[in-house]
Protein backbone atom coordinates (compact mmCIF):
# COMPACT_ATOMS: atom_id res chain seq x y z
CA UNK A 1 0.00 0.00 0.00
CA UNK A 2 1.28 3.44 -0.87
CA UNK A 3 2.52 5.40 2.14
CA UNK A 4 1.63 9.08 2.12
CA UNK A 5 3.96 11.59 3.62
CA UNK A 6 3.34 15.20 2.60
CA UNK A 7 4.04 16.28 -0.97
CA UNK A 8 6.49 18.82 0.38
CA UNK A 9 8.50 16.04 2.03
CA UNK A 10 8.39 13.95 -1.12
CA UNK A 11 9.74 16.90 -3.11
CA UNK A 12 12.76 17.27 -0.81
CA UNK A 13 13.57 13.57 -1.11
CA UNK A 14 13.18 13.54 -4.87
CA UNK A 15 15.98 15.98 -5.62
CA UNK A 16 18.75 13.41 -5.47
CA UNK A 17 17.02 10.87 -7.73
CA UNK A 18 16.17 13.39 -10.41
CA UNK A 19 19.65 14.87 -10.26
CA UNK A 20 21.10 11.42 -10.93
CA UNK A 21 18.90 10.99 -14.00
CA UNK A 22 19.80 14.43 -15.33
CA UNK A 23 23.52 13.98 -14.74
CA UNK A 24 23.53 10.68 -16.59
CA UNK A 25 21.43 11.95 -19.50
CA UNK A 26 23.44 15.11 -20.09
CA UNK A 27 26.81 13.52 -19.43
CA UNK A 28 26.27 10.57 -21.75
CA UNK A 29 24.63 12.25 -24.73
CA UNK A 30 27.68 12.09 -26.98
CA UNK A 31 28.37 8.47 -25.98
CA UNK A 32 24.76 7.52 -26.77
CA UNK A 33 25.00 9.14 -30.18
CA UNK A 34 28.17 7.17 -30.95
CA UNK A 35 26.49 3.92 -29.91
CA UNK A 36 23.46 4.63 -32.10
CA UNK A 37 25.69 5.37 -35.07
CA UNK A 38 27.60 2.14 -34.55
CA UNK A 39 24.40 0.10 -34.21
CA UNK A 40 22.98 1.62 -37.37
CA UNK A 41 26.14 0.79 -39.32
CA UNK A 42 26.29 -2.80 -38.10
CA UNK A 43 22.59 -3.60 -38.57
CA UNK A 44 22.02 -1.91 -41.90
CA UNK A 45 19.40 0.34 -40.35
CA UNK A 46 17.29 -2.49 -38.91
CA UNK A 47 17.10 -3.76 -35.40
CA UNK A 48 15.04 -5.73 -32.93
CA UNK A 49 12.05 -4.38 -31.04
CA UNK A 50 10.80 -6.71 -28.38
CA UNK A 51 9.82 -7.26 -24.81
CA UNK A 52 9.39 -3.54 -24.75
CA UNK A 53 12.94 -2.66 -25.76
CA UNK A 54 11.94 0.26 -27.88
CA UNK A 55 14.85 2.67 -27.73
CA UNK A 56 14.58 2.95 -31.49
CA UNK A 57 13.62 5.62 -33.97
CA UNK A 58 15.70 7.97 -36.03
CA UNK A 59 18.18 6.53 -38.53
CA UNK A 60 15.74 7.12 -41.38
CA UNK A 61 12.92 5.53 -39.31
CA UNK A 62 13.89 1.94 -40.20
CA UNK A 63 11.48 -0.93 -39.71
CA UNK A 64 12.93 -3.36 -37.15
CA UNK A 65 13.98 -6.83 -38.23
CA UNK A 66 12.06 -8.54 -35.45
CA UNK A 67 9.12 -7.51 -33.26
CA UNK A 68 8.36 -9.28 -29.97
CA UNK A 69 5.28 -8.15 -28.00
CA UNK A 70 6.07 -5.62 -25.32
CA UNK A 71 6.17 -6.92 -21.76
CA UNK A 72 3.13 -6.36 -19.55
CA UNK A 73 3.61 -4.51 -16.28
CA UNK A 74 1.23 -3.86 -13.42
CA UNK A 75 -1.68 -1.42 -13.80
CA UNK A 76 -1.33 0.06 -10.33
CA UNK A 77 -4.11 1.63 -8.26
CA UNK A 78 -4.26 5.14 -9.77
CA UNK A 79 -5.72 4.68 -13.23
CA UNK A 80 -8.61 7.01 -14.15
CA UNK A 81 -10.81 6.55 -17.20
CA UNK A 82 -11.76 9.50 -19.39
CA UNK A 83 -8.43 11.30 -19.76
CA UNK A 84 -8.43 13.95 -22.52
CA UNK A 85 -6.71 13.53 -25.86
CA UNK A 86 -3.56 15.69 -25.75
CA UNK A 87 0.14 15.29 -26.49
CA UNK A 88 1.41 17.72 -23.84
CA UNK A 89 0.63 16.56 -20.31
CA UNK A 90 2.38 19.50 -18.67
CA UNK A 91 1.02 22.86 -17.53
CA UNK A 92 3.04 26.11 -17.73
CA UNK A 93 3.54 26.46 -13.96
CA UNK A 94 3.99 22.75 -13.28
CA UNK A 95 7.13 21.77 -11.36
CA UNK A 96 9.37 19.07 -12.77
CA UNK A 97 11.96 18.26 -15.41
CA UNK A 98 10.41 18.13 -18.88
CA UNK A 99 10.92 15.08 -21.07
CA UNK A 100 9.56 14.20 -24.51
CA UNK A 101 8.77 10.54 -25.15
CA UNK A 102 8.38 9.34 -28.73
CA UNK A 103 8.27 6.08 -30.61
CA UNK A 104 6.18 3.81 -32.80
CA UNK A 105 3.50 1.16 -32.40
CA UNK A 106 3.96 -2.14 -34.24
CA UNK A 107 2.23 -5.48 -34.63
CA UNK A 108 4.19 -8.74 -34.21
CA UNK A 109 5.05 -8.84 -37.93
CA UNK A 110 6.57 -5.36 -37.58
CA UNK A 111 3.62 -3.76 -39.37
CA UNK A 112 3.06 -0.16 -38.29
CA UNK A 113 -0.21 0.40 -36.44
CA UNK A 114 -2.03 3.63 -37.26
CA UNK A 115 -4.72 4.84 -34.91
CA UNK A 116 -3.44 3.02 -31.82
CA UNK A 117 -4.51 4.78 -28.62
CA UNK A 118 -2.00 5.28 -25.79
CA UNK A 119 -3.60 6.14 -22.44
CA UNK A 120 -0.85 7.67 -20.27
CA UNK A 121 -0.77 8.57 -16.58
CA UNK A 122 1.91 9.17 -13.96
CA UNK A 123 2.92 10.79 -10.68
CA UNK A 124 4.00 14.41 -10.39
CA UNK A 125 7.52 15.41 -9.41
CA UNK A 126 6.77 14.77 -5.73
CA UNK A 127 5.57 11.22 -6.38
CA UNK A 128 1.89 12.10 -6.00
CA UNK A 129 -1.00 11.18 -8.28
CA UNK A 130 -4.04 13.38 -8.82
CA UNK A 131 -6.31 10.77 -7.17
CA UNK A 132 -4.14 9.48 -4.32
CA UNK A 133 -5.97 11.43 -1.60
CA UNK A 134 -3.16 13.93 -0.97
CA UNK A 135 -3.89 17.37 -2.41
CA UNK A 136 -6.13 16.05 -5.17
CA UNK A 137 -7.52 18.80 -7.48
CA UNK A 138 -10.89 19.93 -6.17
CA UNK A 139 -12.34 20.22 -9.66
CA UNK A 140 -11.41 16.66 -10.60
CA UNK A 141 -8.97 17.87 -13.27
CA UNK A 142 -6.81 15.31 -15.05
CA UNK A 143 -3.21 16.02 -14.03
CA UNK A 144 -0.39 14.36 -15.97
CA UNK A 145 -2.87 12.17 -17.82
CA UNK A 146 -3.72 12.07 -21.49
CA UNK A 147 -4.45 9.97 -24.56
CA UNK A 148 -2.33 10.01 -27.70
CA UNK A 149 -3.19 8.47 -31.09
CA UNK A 150 -0.48 7.03 -33.36
CA UNK A 151 -0.30 8.59 -36.83
CA UNK A 152 -0.51 6.92 -40.24
CA UNK A 153 3.07 5.61 -39.86
CA UNK A 154 2.53 4.36 -36.31
CA UNK A 155 4.40 7.25 -34.67
CA UNK A 156 3.39 8.76 -31.34
CA UNK A 157 4.90 11.47 -29.14
CA UNK A 158 4.03 13.24 -25.91
CA UNK A 159 5.63 15.72 -23.53
CA UNK A 160 5.57 15.27 -19.78
CA UNK A 161 7.87 15.46 -16.72
CA UNK A 162 10.14 12.96 -14.98
CA UNK A 163 7.85 11.41 -12.33
CA UNK A 164 8.87 11.46 -8.69
CA UNK A 165 9.71 8.43 -6.56
CA UNK A 166 7.25 7.35 -3.87
CA UNK A 167 7.17 4.82 -1.07
CA UNK A 168 5.65 1.43 -1.84
CA UNK A 169 5.78 -0.41 1.44
CA UNK A 170 9.31 -0.11 2.82
CA UNK A 171 11.10 1.10 -0.31
CA UNK A 172 10.79 3.69 -3.04
CA UNK A 173 9.62 2.85 -6.53
CA UNK A 174 11.72 4.07 -9.46
CA UNK A 175 10.29 6.81 -11.68
CA UNK A 176 7.81 5.31 -14.14
CA UNK A 177 5.09 6.23 -16.62
CA UNK A 178 1.98 4.07 -16.94
CA UNK A 179 0.72 3.33 -20.45
CA UNK A 180 -2.11 1.24 -21.84
CA UNK A 181 -1.97 0.78 -25.62
CA UNK A 182 -4.87 -0.49 -27.71
CA UNK A 183 -5.62 -0.99 -31.41
CA UNK A 184 -8.36 -2.81 -33.32
CA UNK A 185 -7.55 -6.48 -33.75
CA UNK A 186 -4.84 -6.51 -31.07
CA UNK A 187 -4.72 -7.39 -27.39
CA UNK A 188 -4.69 -4.33 -25.11
CA UNK A 189 -1.31 -3.80 -23.46
CA UNK A 190 -0.84 -2.47 -19.93
CA UNK A 191 2.73 -1.62 -19.01
CA UNK A 192 5.10 0.90 -17.41
CA UNK A 193 8.07 2.78 -18.84
CA UNK A 194 11.13 3.34 -16.66
CA UNK A 195 14.23 5.53 -16.90
CA UNK A 196 17.86 4.45 -16.96
CA UNK A 197 20.03 5.36 -13.97
CA UNK A 198 17.16 5.76 -11.51
CA UNK A 199 18.71 4.80 -8.17
CA UNK A 200 15.77 2.48 -7.35
CA UNK A 201 15.77 0.43 -10.55
CA UNK A 202 18.06 -2.21 -9.05
CA UNK A 203 15.84 -2.98 -6.04
CA UNK A 204 12.36 -2.63 -7.53
CA UNK A 205 10.45 -5.95 -7.58
CA UNK A 206 8.26 -4.98 -10.54
CA UNK A 207 10.68 -3.48 -13.07
CA UNK A 208 11.50 -5.33 -16.30
CA UNK A 209 14.76 -4.41 -18.00
CA UNK A 210 13.23 -4.24 -21.46
CA UNK A 211 10.93 -1.42 -20.27
CA UNK A 212 13.81 0.90 -19.29
CA UNK A 213 14.27 3.92 -21.58
CA UNK A 214 17.52 5.72 -22.27
CA UNK A 215 17.58 9.48 -21.74
CA UNK A 216 19.38 12.05 -23.86
CA UNK A 217 19.43 15.83 -24.11
CA UNK A 218 17.47 17.19 -27.07
CA UNK A 219 18.29 20.16 -29.27
CA UNK A 220 16.04 22.41 -27.17
CA UNK A 221 17.78 21.41 -23.94
CA UNK A 222 14.92 19.23 -22.72
CA UNK A 223 15.32 15.52 -22.12
CA UNK A 224 14.20 12.97 -24.71
CA UNK A 225 13.39 9.27 -24.52
CA UNK A 226 12.20 6.78 -27.13
CA UNK A 227 10.20 3.58 -26.90
CA UNK A 228 8.50 1.34 -29.49
CA UNK A 229 5.46 -0.70 -28.49
CA UNK A 230 4.62 -4.08 -30.04
CA UNK A 231 1.08 -5.39 -29.63
CA UNK A 232 0.00 -9.03 -29.82
CA UNK A 233 -2.91 -9.97 -32.09
CA UNK A 234 -6.24 -11.08 -30.66
CA UNK A 235 -6.21 -14.94 -30.66
CA UNK A 236 -8.14 -16.66 -33.41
Amino acid sequence: MKQHDTRANRRVFLGGATAALLLHACGSASETEREQQAQGASSGGGGTVGGGGGNAGGGGDPVPLECTPTADNLLGPYYRAGAPFRDDLTEPAMAGTRVSVRGRVFGPDCERLAGAVLDVWQADDTGGYDNDGVGDPADGAYVLRGKIVSDAEGHYAFRTIIPGNYLNGAQYRPAHIHVTTSADGYEPLTTQLYFESDPYNAIDPFIIDSLIMNLSEGVNGELEAAFDFVLAPVPG
